[in-house]
């Protein structure tokens, strides 16, 4: 990301990266199972024949429960006919016509499909027996203007297991805490935050002074002092999210702690999705208009590997079972290509004129690794293990966001450069040395050149890099015997020689690793462009 900064850095006046979209879900893990369900039922001393009833009973008081709150705060509580209706627009349009401070803005209910639990009766043990099953239940939609992270809301299951959903935006987040500042800054004292100052007392610092910044839609089109707008982003990955999370769940079904009193259910929080966005913000809309089109053709042509972009760490090979693949698509934040991997992916795109945002969205956390103990055993062996979805593998997650993030926009940096393809050439075409050794020049237009070029530079090796049998198995998919594999493997040794000689690719210490330069970006990417430009464009150009 360094380089792509620095070679634009005319025309860049800040960069911001942290959360944007997180949904997290809280189940009771207990009640999530027919045993658990079962056990519980046992121990409340609820037959099965009387399921139906006590679990009709429940849901009876975590609506009205809800209705009461709405009626106290004197806020709407609307049922939509459709679960396809934007809840979201919804809850704006409500806030702009009945605007609120602070606090709940409206409830909205609808039915929408949910797991939960009905009684069978089985006739080969001739009992009544619980199943999970899939049905449709309604479900309550709480939408806050909260304190801490602006507009947000808590989606209630009212159904067993009464499962909860929280969605926040960083962003709104760090709009929050901006105008915080720029609150205790100025040191006013207006009905709209008197309210809250004490809640933000910890937050005040001794001459503190705001920030000025810009807001367009959920991102900072422009913001006076962005090395501490970054600080306050970072800051949010140091919060006590079952403490916060728990405490949304009990605003949206107030209901729970008297349902549940004295039973100890605590909720089991997991990042069922998690957005992470850099944004790089440009001067004007017209320097990043410039530049983007150029953008978006490096990332379908030179990142693609045929049809696919690879940074989230996913090896494409014989293994490899799921899908990959890449789109083009305008749409109404401007123009974005979006490359996934199976449920995950990383997109790029130009947000409100001026901010080029690059974001990766997780929605398959074990396709990733932390390294940890086993679970349930907090002092055992570490090792590298699949990330959970709970919330204690979210740091780990986040990393590897933010890493797939920067190594996108390395890979830009080789876009819009204003040296000439002869000059940039110019040095590797002749023979050089790699020691002692005499090393030939590259021929950038013979196909095994060409096509070593392409494999060095593709997707999945810019995070860790990539060894020798890796190109091997990209310049020689077919199948090979013993002897075969290993003269195919001094080949591609030899190749890449002539790379390290040329100052293309770099030997990572103390691994079998190799990694492409700046330098070496910048070349692959003008030869595999050239390779496919039309001769009409490069005589119209010339």
């Amino acid at each position: 990301m360094q380089s792509f900064l620095a070679r634009h850095r005319d025309r860049i006046t800040g960069v911001l990266s942290g959360f944007d979209r997180v949904v997290f879900r809280g189940g009771l893990r207990q009640l999530s199972y027919c045993d658990g369900l079962s056990a519980f039922l046992a121990y409340k001393g609820v037959l099965l024949r009387d399921f139906g009833d006590w679990a009709a009973g429940l849901t009876s008081r975590v609506v009205q429960q809800s209705e009461a709150v709405a009626e106290k705060l004197q806020r709407p509580f609307r049922y939509l006919q459709s679960s396809r209706a934007r809840k979201e627009d919804v809850a704006r349009a409500i806030l702009e016509r009945e605007p609120v401070d602070e606090g709940l803005i409206c409830v909205l209910k609808c039915v929408e499909p949910c797991q939960s639990f009905e009684i069978h009766r089985s006739r080969e043990r001739r009992k009544l027996e619980l199943r999970s099953v899939t049905r449709k239940c309604a479900h309550l939609y709480h939408y806050f203007l909260h304190p801490r992270f602006g507009f947000m809301h808590v989606r209630t299951q009212t159904w067993l297991p009464f499962q909860v959903q929280v969605v926040i935006n960083g962003r709104e987040w760090l709009v929050q805490d901006l105008e915080r500042q720029a609150f205790f800054a100025s040191g006013e004292k207006t009905q709209a935050h008197a309210g809250c100052r004490a809640w933000f007392a910890h937050s005040r610092g001794a001459g503190s002074q705001g920030i000025d910044h810009e807001r367009r839609d959920n991102c900072l089109a422009s913001v006076e002092k962005p090395d501490r707008a970054q600080r306050l982003l970072d800051k949010q990955l140091r919060t006590n999210w079952p403490r916060e999370l728990d405490g949304l769940a009990r605003a949206a079904n107030p209901a729970h702690a008297h349902v549940f009193r004295g039973d100890h259910l605590a909720r089991y929080w997991t990042t069922h999705q998690l957005e992470w966005a850099t944004d790089v913000m440009f001067d004007s809309s017209e320097s990043l208009a410039e530049l983007y089109p150029d953008l978006l053709t490096h990332a379908i042509r030179n990142l693609g590997s045929q049809d696919v972009l690879r940074f989230l760490q996913k090896k494409l090979t014989g293994h490899f079972q799921g899908e990959a693949r890449s789109s083009l698509r305008k749409r109404s934040e401007g123009v974005r290509v979006k490359h996934f991997v199976n449920a995950n992916s990383i997109k790029m795109y130009d947000k409100q004129g001026s901010v080029l945002r690059v974001e990766t969205t997780i929605n398959q956390v074990g396709d990733f690794k932390a390294y940890r103990a086993k679970e349930g055993d907090p002092g055992g062996e570490r090792s590298w293990r699949r990330c959970r979805k709970g919330i204690a593998d979210l740091h780990r997650v986040t990393q590897i966001c933010h890493a797939a993030n920067a190594a996108y926009l390395e890979s830009a940096a080789a876009v819009d450069s204003s040296q000439e393809l002869g000059r940039l050439l110019q040095g590797i075409v002749k023979p050089d040395k790699l020691g002692k050794q005499r090393i030939r020049g590259l021929r950038p237009w013979d196909d095994r050149d060409l096509a070593l070029m392409k494999a060095v530079s593709r997707g999945e090796f810019l995070v860790h890099g990539f060894r020798n049998r890796d190109i091997v198995a990209l310049l020689h998919p077919t199948p090979s015997r013993p002897e075969e594999a290993k003269r195919r493997s001094a080949a591609v040794g030899r190749l890449l020689r002539i790379l390290r000689a040329h100052g293309l690719i770099r030997k990572l210490p103390r691994t079998h690793r190799y990694r492409v330069t700046d330098k070496g970006r910048e070349v692959c990417a003008a030869v595999i462009t050239a390779h496919a430009a039309r001769v009409s464009r490069l005589l119209q150009a010339a």
